[in-house]
């Protein structure tokens, strides 16, 4: 190498010496600044950073990157503009007509309304909150205050939003309670099985003995006695009744009439007064016990309970009911406040279902939530304890969803379970535990929003039971007891859909099954 070539390699190293130097000397005062422990009080300038190749830590550059966008972020916005929840501002909603949607200002809402126009001057987009389902859709969850009080007071037909409004609707009612006052002589039907069972196989559905008397899911399903009129209600889902004249062709809307919210959620169990035949006797999940007066058209409130809902009802006579919510209540409808006059504890679970039996007015037979079945008294005293039963039935693995006593001499008890099982117990007098006659299978599965699975019987016999069927295609089944063997099945083309609730007429031959919102009428 020459001498000439020599200098320029010192020089060349010089340079690179002077400039790691410079490099060097910056980094420290850098970070001198920027202590490698906390990041939270960087002073960031605004320059562009260039990033650093061998000596800065690749993870300590994108730590300062991100300060940096952060801190231009907090820069240009405005904190005290950010929107935050309702739920942490824990301010009342800020919607139009709170007082009518919930019957009136509540005194949290009433406290806090001040500070509403002030605090939201440009319009809230939000979600549905629990005030809108509830106005939509009762359920449970949602139930407040404001919709217990309301289902407290008294409301007529034109406060329950009578669903078809028209000028006939008058007329419709007027030509209606006459016939259903009327008492006639039922009709005879065959004494003989074989003669009944000719009766029953001449059965069938047409296109107009189908009707859709409600909008929603039909949890109950009841006629009315009169063999002059044909009557059907049902109730619903969202506490709405529907009423139907069967024979009431020429009629704009099929002889259908739909009262909506005379309860404010479902209506669990609907029935007709035998002293009153213009009296119906509705109970639901809204803790009531309400009665429609097809007269005054004025639906009036019996019993509220405090604890529980109320999933069943019977009545013992003109003046006592027996209702079914947490326990067994008997309360006297003479009084204006409906006082109760003995609670029964039959399970330590709430009372699901009971039944009253057709010559002992003291006896009744009740179901529990988790398959439990017995048969009580109602003289039973004891509140304080699990009341003792005066028949015990084997416990059910499943929930028992029906059980009811032989309709003229009470000595059969037909239970239907969510176990896909149907029993035949023998409960005659005398027997402190009942004797399982006969047990089937039968497919009682139903979704989330049909009614339960339960077998019938027909009202004037003991010798026969309806129940629907899960099975594809859509059918009635009319069994035999005590054999519990399979007499009949009533289908149609009609019937394109599984209906779990079928029940005969009292006093005419002809009965009613329903699915969803549709009933399903077979007569000869």
């Amino acid at each position: 190498m020459s001498e000439y070539e020599k200098q320029i390699q010192r020089n060349i190293e010089e340079k690179e010496k002077m400039f790691q130097q410079l490099i060097g000397g910056a980094k420290k005062d850098f970070m001198k600044v920027v202590p490698k422990t906390n990041y939270n009080n960087v002073e960031v300038t605004k320059k562009k950073k260039r990033r650093c190749h061998d000596d800065v830590n690749e993870q300590e550059f994108r730590a300062l990157k991100r300060l940096y966008r952060q801190k231009n972020m907090n820069k240009s916005r405005d904190l005290t503009s950010i929107s935050r929840s309702l739920r942490a501002r824990k301010t009342p909603l800020p919607i139009q007509n709170y007082d009518e949607l919930l019957g009136g200002p509540s005194e949290e809402s009433s406290e806090g309304s001040s500070d509403i126009s002030n605090e939201y001057e440009r319009p809230v987009y939000r979600r549905k909150t629990k005030v809108d389902k509830a106005i939509e859709i009762p359920s449970r969850r949602n139930y407040t205050r404001q919709d217990w009080k309301k289902s407290m007071d008294p409301v007529t037909l034109a406060d329950a939003k009578l669903k078809h409004k028209s000028i006939v609707d008058s007329k419709f009612f007027k030509e209606m309670i006459p016939l259903l006052e009327k008492e006639g002589e039922s009709e005879e039907l065959p004494v003989d099985q074989p003669d009944f069972l000719k009766l029953m196989k001449s059965f069938s559905i047409h296109e107009k003995g189908v009707a859709k008397i409600s909008q929603t899911d039909i949890k109950c399903l009841t006629w009315h006695p009169s063999n002059y009129k044909l009557l059907v209600a049902v109730g619903d889902r969202y506490g709405n009744i529907g009423l139907w004249d069967i024979d009431k062709l020429d009629d704009k809307y099929q002889g259908v009439r739909a009262f909506c919210k005379v309860h404010t959620m479902q209506i669990n169990c609907i029935t007709f007064d035998p002293s009153n035949r213009m009296r119906l006797i509705t109970s639901g999940d809204d803790y009531c016990l309400r009665s429609l007066n097809l007269h005054s058209n004025i639906c009036e409130k019996i019993f509220h309970s405090s604890s529980s809902r109320i999933t069943d009802h019977a009545q013992k006579n003109r003046s006592t009911l027996i209702v079914a919510h947490k326990n067994a209540v008997v309360i006297d409808m003479r009084t204006g406040s409906c006082r109760i006059e003995n609670t029964i504890q039959c399970f330590e679970n709430i009372t699901y279902t009971i039944s009253l039996h057709p010559q002992d007015e003291n006896l009744f037979i009740a179901c529990g939530r988790t398959g439990e079945i017995g048969i009580f008294d109602m003289r039973y005293t004891a509140t304080n304890d699990v009341a003792v039963p005066v028949v015990s039935f084997p416990k059910a693995s499943k929930r028992i969803n029906g059980a009811s006593f032989s309709p003229i001499t009470g000595n059969f008890a037909l239970t239907t379970g969510a176990d896909d099982t149907i029993t035949l117990y023998d409960v005659q007098k005398g027997k402190s535990e009942p004797e399982c006659i006969k047990s089937i299978h039968h497919n009682n599965y139903v979704g989330r929003f049909l009614a339960p699975f339960k077998a019938n019987w027909h009202p004037q016999r003991e010798d026969v039971f309806i129940v629907g069927n899960a099975e594809d295609p859509s059918r009635v089944e009319l069994y035999g007891a005590p054999s519990c063997e399979l007499l009949h099945t009533f289908e149609g083309d009609v019937l394109d859909s599984m209906t779990s609730l079928a029940t005969f007429h009292p006093t005419v031959p002809v009965f009613a099954s329903c699915n969803l919102s549709r009933v399903h009428i077979f007569r000869p």
